[in-house]
């Protein structure tokens, strides 16, 4: 690849939602390696493709002038595997070398999908540390996914049987996505595999818990093709399930929040095979996920189309207000909890949950206060102040200070507890915070 053409899919990368989530993933090595090679895969195949476009239509001008020359194609020989390792390595720790990391997808992608799927097995049998190969066939794994998810599927089912530790954590991950993916292509064929699967063995529970982890999460992975399919197949699937294991599977939203007829499908999905207790916490799942796809109007039409009650509407916009501030206080956002964003989501809980919405608006803005470190309590605290300047509430106090527990400066808690108009629960809140916090 020459400079100029590495230029395109590395500024692509700079600005990209992979380089994002793989700042604020740093807690998660697993899902941030994941997440950085199919995003940066999924780059340079577009990149590679349109490349592979122009180069073809070059070689039949050539062609059409008397040239008879073919460009070679990559073979696995050409590639030294221990040497993608060492460069792999190196992406653990900091920021990933973007040209190395370029140079490695460009090459793998030009692989056949039979050259990957061997290049896979002979992966697995280099004599290299655990974490090492395991990441190197990660890689490899995503990289075939894109071009033959169903091999890249049968791949990852081999390596984690014979792997000597079953790295299921890590390959778990790629091996969800390509199955999706297969689904997507042909469901039925996928989940004969799937069942086939089971069947022998190869999803059985090792762990010490009522959930098969690696089942559910499989069927999660597909679980909208499953549902549009065919719901009452689906529904049956799913009740031969444990509970907590039918939880687990519709903890996997991703695809319904797209229209409101999968929601509606998804609601109807929920509230048929789930606990009462557990039908809520389905819902507020995929009610945080419509926010962050479509905002709060988008919401508003999520509660319409699943017929939420007012007791479900309640739980359901205090996970989006949750989620709205909770995204806003990450490192990578320009617009952190401000007037004008506090002061619209105020409007609409006024609107979706009258008689709830000060209230959660407080405990949203404490609570995200307290779990992020880089939107402190007092900032929140100059925030809620702010908004009970601009619109007196008794509510919006008496819930901020409840859930906060402030350790210093509590001249300035007790004057926003001053202001509280009710006077016996102005007493209260200024006797709280008179106690050492815990």
């Amino acid at each position: 690849m020459s400079a100029k053409s590495m230029l395109l899919p590395m500024a692509a990368f700079a600005g990209s939602a992979a380089f994002l989530i793989w700042q604020h993933a740093a807690h998660d090595p697993v899902r941030q390696q994941a997440t950085l090679f199919r995003e940066t895969i999924q780059m340079v195949t577009t990149h590679h493709t349109e490349a592979r476009a122009r180069a073809a239509a070059a070689t039949k001008d050539k062609a059409g002038r008397g040239s008879t020359a073919v460009p070679a194609e990559a073979s696995r020989a050409d590639i030294d595997l221990k040497e993608l390792a060492k460069a792999m390595a190196g992406m653990r720790n900091g920021m990933p070398d973007m040209k190395a990391m370029l140079k490695l997808q460009k090459t793998i992608l030009e692989l056949s999908p039979e050259e990957l799927s061997a290049l896979i097995t002979d992966a697995g049998q280099l004599d290299l540390p655990a974490a090492e190969k395991d990441s190197l066939v990660m890689m490899l794994i995503q990289g075939l996914a894109e071009s033959d998810p169903k091999a890249a599927v049968l791949a990852a089912a081999e390596f984690m049987q014979t792997a000597p530790k079953s790295p299921h954590n890590m390959m778990s991950y790629p091996m969800r996505n390509a199955f999706s993916s297969w689904a997507k292509k042909d469901l039925t064929a996928a989940m004969a595999w799937f069942d086939g699967a089971v069947a022998a063995g190869q999803f059985e529970n090792t762990a010490l818990s009522d959930v098969n982890e690696q089942q559910t999460q499989m069927i999660g992975s597909v679980l909208k093709q499953l549902v549009e399919k065919d719901p009452d197949s689906a529904r049956q699937r799913l009740l031969a399930l444990s509970e907590k294991e039918r939880s687990a599977v519709l903890a996997n939203t991703n695809g319904f929040e797209k229209d409101e007829a999968s929601q509606k499908r998804f609601s109807e999905l929920a509230r048929g095979i789930l606990p009462e207790k557990d039908q809520v916490n389905a819902l507020k799942r995929l009610a945080e996920q419509v926010y962050s796809k479509d905002s709060l109007d988008g919401v508003t039409r999520y509660f319409t189309a699943i017929e939420a009650t007012p007791e479900e509407r309640k739980t359901l916009a205090s996970g989006v207000a949750d989620s709205s501030i909770r995204q806003r206080t990450w490192d990578h956002s320009t617009d952190k909890p401000n007037m004008e964003n506090s002061t619209k989501l105020r409007t609409w809980l006024s609107t979706e949950v009258a008689a709830d919405g000060e209230a959660i608006l407080g405990k949203s803005l404490a609570s995200s206060a307290r779990a992020h470190g880089n939107y402190s309590p007092a900032q929140a605290l100059a925030l809620v102040t702010e908004l009970h300047t601009a619109q007196p509430s008794d509510e919006l106090l008496l819930s901020f200070l409840d859930q906060s527990k402030p350790k210093s400066n509590l001249e300035a808690w007790q004057t926003l507890a001053g202001k509280i108009a009710d006077p016996a629960a102005r007493a209260t809140a200024l006797e709280k915070l008179a106690k050492p916090a815990d």
